[in-house]
């Protein structure tokens, strides 16, 4: 080994050795910058890093004897690196030597080649040395500087910043010294990596702090006006915010909604009346909005309403330019609104932010020229002062959403201790938590999943032929089966208290299961197998010995997703699978039960055998007054439960009942045991509710309808004024008058007609008007959108305006957010049904809900039904 090669080797070991015992990142770039200086005998060594706007400062220098200037601090502009120059430091990867006495440069590669960049000149095309640009030469010397080498500094693939060597004699630099020099490039690149890796680490420290700081403010089971005023407080402190609001949305046990503020603030009265503001504080954004994400800048533009919306420059913002005048007279310049929400909106945390001054210390007072050709004559320090909107950084918005995340959570868990306490979130027959509790705590599970790195697990527990009591023992023997069951269920989850097992009654012979703090399958497994094994003894109903087995369908968050209607979706799919393996087994999930195609064939071959192996089931959804919260009917709706494919979506085999005319017998099916179901209700318990029952085009088309209802009337003993038929507004119109003949026949009994999904035809009003009709239900799409001021909530308003002044009553549906309702109560809408009010109900647990809706005392705010 050469000496050179030797002290080379010495002076890299002593770098590495240093990186080691030195956490700062400054004071490892400066002690890099000396120790290379020393290395080199050279009177100036600078360690120079970009900006995302091209220009760059020196952030750690080394000088000899002040043989040179010390650039240290400064900046210097983009145009002083073109973009082309940078642009080939990162494609080709060398470092550029210039030798200014003799105005030549030289690439070096990391090989040890040296190179010349193809030019023009055919007399240089093969020389070792081109020329300099003569501007570059003046720069130099204005410098100070005769010799120079710049390496570039990578990291991520991208170009971070350079090492200037720069010198005031002629110097040349050996192959050895270009080497060593290429090796401390990379050392840097680890040094950053190393520095990045540790301000994450600190900065996760923070925001963990922030948490658990608003965790101990919020700890309390009713937090303060002043608690809430202290969170919103450390919110802006902690996001460097000049101003901050926080709206809570009342919750869904009838609290009122709440409003806080602190620092600077727009014109809040004129904002609270304005449209838009309402739109982006409920997470309905214009076409802008931010989705924090692990890249470089954080930002991606993306539409979503548990994302943030962010506005640089609000005043300015054509997005937000109805919103002016709320500013006008405010220094706010930036606004940020983060939603507080995952699967339903609970609030928003809104941050401002006003210009501030800057101060920037260039290298020199650069001219502008655009030709390039007059280098500045002088470095000394030129200090601009500016003012500018501080921008948020990727950590800062990570942070805030964290931040509105945590408040999301908190709220759910109140949420939830609040249902707990209240009667109407346990199922009356097992007292198990019902689904609204279920959902909640889903929901909390999941968020809380993605930080304790665990398992949730949904299992869907179906009793094996469960309909055979009912059948054979009566409903009361039913019903005492089911109480067993349940709490054999929970005795058996007590063994497993770690896993914070939740049980819920989901609908009729159904129960459902969330599992938390999982670590793999096998925990699953264990579970499930012992959970079979609790049926092995014999069950006692009206003094007999009953043997019963169960089936569980499982799916698994993260890994069959994190959406909690998808995940109990998979685990009925999982449970048909169970079940079709013979029952009295568990199967997991996976994604050919949902996804694989159906043969069209063999589904119609089983929907003909569907009706004589009595696979359909009728599910019954309410409907209440939106004024009051009363209930007023029931809507029918046909469901298929196919012995291997599961429940099938109507959408699937509806259009193929029709097309292939098994929907007359379907149909005919529906309206029979549905006036049927009716009579059975009215006589244990007397009430005055309308009975929905869909008819399908064909069956309209079918001569012997009307007959087909009278008869069916008349052998259940249906009194037909509280049956509402209801019909589809596109195939009415394609023959008015042959509608009004079949209609007029029916009205005349006392049957009511309703139009189903009106608004998606192209209805008459001349000929609206002459149809024998009692109800307009809007038609789901429309509801899906409403919160949007566009066409849809135009079309809602035209067709509840329409219906009063027509005298019918109108009924939305779809109805699943309390957005959507309070909207709908507004507009005047008359009733309303969805699964935010209640979803639909088996037939066998109607009795049981009507019995507890009867008990309960209607209130303005109570509309999720128990």
């Amino acid at each position: 080994m050469s000496l050179s090669a030797s002290f080379s080797e010495k002076f890299l070991y002593k770098i590495i050795h240093l990186i080691q015992q030195d956490s700062d990142f400054s004071g490892i770039l400066q002690t890099i910058a000396e120790q290379t200086r020393n290395f080199l005998a050279v009177d100036r060594v600078k360690i120079y890093q970009f900006s995302e706007d091209g220009s760059g400062q020196v952030i750690a220098e080394s000088i000899f004897k002040h043989r040179l200037p010390s650039l240290l601090g400064l900046h210097f502009p983009a145009s002083d690196i073109p973009t082309q120059t940078r642009e080939e430091w990162l494609a080709k990867r060398q470092s550029v030597m210039i030798d200014v006495s003799t105005q030549r440069k030289s690439f070096h590669q990391s090989d040890g080649s040296q190179v010349s960049p193809s030019v023009n000149s055919a007399d240089l095309s093969h020389s070792r040395y081109i020329p300099v640009d003569p501007c570059h030469i003046q720069y130099l010397l204005a410098m100070g500087v005769l010799s120079s080498v710049s390496l570039p500094i990578f990291y991520q693939d991208a170009l971070w910043g350079l090492i200037a060597i720069h010198h005031s004699q002629p110097r040349r630099f050996s192959g050895q010294e270009l080497e060593s020099l290429e090796l401390l490039s990379q050392e840097v690149t680890l040094v950053i990596a190393q520095s990045i890796l540790t301000a994450q680490v600190r900065h996760q420290s923070y925001q963990e702090s922030i948490l658990a700081h608003i965790s101990d403010l919020l700890g309390q089971s009713s937090p303060t006006a002043e608690m809430w005023q202290q969170v919103l407080q450390i919110s802006l402190e902690s996001l460097k915010a000049d101003g901050a609001q926080l709206y809570l949305a009342k919750d869904f046990t009838g609290g009122t909604s709440q409003f806080y503020q602190v620092g600077l603030q727009p014109a809040i009265a004129f904002l609270e009346s304005h449209p838009l503001w309402k739109s982006l504080i409920k997470g309905n954004y214009p076409e802008k909005s931010v989705e924090i994400e692990d890249d470089s800048d954080g930002l991606m533009q993306k539409s979503n309403r548990e994302n943030a919306f962010l506005s640089h420059y609000a005043i300015a913002d054509p997005l937000l330019i109805p919103l002016r005048p709320a500013f006008a007279d405010s220094p706010i310049q930036s606004l940020l609104v983060i939603p507080i929400g995952h699967s339903q909106w609970m609030g928003c945390l809104i941050l401002f932010r006003q210009a501030q001054e800057y101060q920037t210390s260039w290298a020199g007072k650069n001219a502008q020229d655009l030709r390039n050709t007059f280098p500045r004559q002088s470095f000394e320090a030129w200090i601009e002062i500016q003012r500018q909107v501080p921008h948020w950084c990727s950590q800062e918005l990570k942070l805030g959403q964290a931040i509105a995340t945590h408040l999301y959570t908190i709220l759910t868990q109140q949420f939830l201790t609040a249902l707990i306490h209240h009667q109407t979130a346990y199922d009356s027959l097992t007292q198990l938590p019902n689904w609204i509790i279920f959902n909640q705590r889903l929901t909390l599970a999941l968020l809380e999943m993605v930080h304790l790195a665990k398992i949730v697990g949904v299992l869907v527990i179906s009793l094996d032929r469960f309909k055979r009591v009912n059948e054979n023992l009566g409903h009361e023997a039913g019903n005492s089966l089911l109480k067993q069951v349940a709490s054999r269920l929970q005795n058996t989850l007590g063994f497993y208290a770690p896993y914070h097992p939740l049980l819920s009654r989901w609908h009729g012979d159904v129960f459902i299961l969330l599992l938390t703090n999982l670590n793999n399958t096998r925990e699953l497994e264990e579970v499930s197998q012992n959970l079979l094994d609790s049926f092995q003894e014999l069950f006692q109903v009206e003094n007999q010995s009953l043997y019963l087995t169960a089936s569980i369908g499982i799916s698994l968050a993260p890994y069959d997703g994190e959406i909690p209607k998808s995940l109990v979706k998979y685990a009925e799919a999982a449970l048909a699978q169970a079940k079709y393996q013979g029952k009295n087994t568990y199967q997991f999930y996976h994604s050919p039960m949902t996804t694989q195609p159906m043969n069209r064939f063999s589904l119609e071959t089983d929907l003909r055998r569907a009706l004589a192996q009595d696979e359909f089931l009728i599910y019954y959804q309410p409907q209440i007054n939106l004024k009051n919260g009363q209930l007023v009917g029931l809507e029918a709706l046909l469901r298929w439960y196919h012995p291997q494919l599961g429940l099938v979506s109507p959408i699937d085999f509806i259009p193929l009942a029709e097309e292939t005319g098994l929907i007359i017998d379907i149909g005919r099916w529906v309206l029979r045991t549905a006036c049927s179901d009716y009579q059975l209700w009215q006589n244990q318990q007397d009430f005055t509710l309308i009975l929905s029952v869909n008819l399908s085009i064909r069956q309209f088309q079918h001569p012997g309808l009307t007959q087909d209802i009278f008869q069916i009337i008349e052998e259940t003993g249906m009194n037909p004024n509280k049956l509402e038929l209801e019909i589809t507004e596109s195939w009415m119109m394609q023959d008015v008058q042959g509608a009004i003949a079949i209609l007029e026949r029916l009205n005349k009994t006392g049957i009511r007609i309703a139009i189903d999904d009106f608004g998606t035809g192209y209805s008459s009003l001349g000929k609206l008007k002459y149809l024998p009709i009692n109800t307009l239900k809007i038609d789901k799409s429309f509801i899906d959108d409403l919160l949007h001021q566009g066409t849809n909530l135009t079309i809602i308003e035209c067709i509840i305006n329409l219906s009063k002044g027509l005298n019918l009553n109108v009924i939305a549906e779809g109805i699943e957010t309390q957005e959507q309702l309070e909207k709908l109560q507004i507009l005047g809408c008359d009733l309303g049904q969805g699964y935010w009010i209640s979803p639909p109900i088996p037939s066998d647990e109607i009795m049981t809900f009507l019995a507890s809706h009867q008990r309960k005392t209607p209130k303005k705010a109570d509309f999720c039904l128990p």
